[in-house]
């Protein structure tokens, strides 16, 4: 099994490699190798933004999205609202 975690923090600048290359962590990926990344992925465990849900959709792809930190415009966390509102 490999992983592969991609933090979006495009600034930071580090990646590492650990235990003999079966994971890999990269600060951003961009938007080719991001897609590259995701559909060659058996699971995908992501934030449930818009985007990457959309991306998910597309490719048909397994994954567990948990929730989104960012907020809605009036300061609530969306992943906080959303939760809120399935129940």
């Amino acid at each position: 099994m490999k992983v592969w975690l991609a933090l979006g923090q495009p600034d930071a600048g580090r990646d590492k490699v650990l235990e003999d290359g079966r994971i890999r962590i990269h600060s951003h990926l961009n938007r080719k190798d991001m897609a590259d990344a995701m559909q060659r992925a058996k699971y995908i465990i992501c934030r449930s933004g818009y985007s990457t849900v959309m991306e998910l959709l597309a490719l048909q792809a397994l994954g567990i999205a948990g929730p989104d930190t960012g907020t809605d415009g009036t300061g609530v966390p969306g992943g906080i609202l959303r939760t809120r509102r399935a129940l």
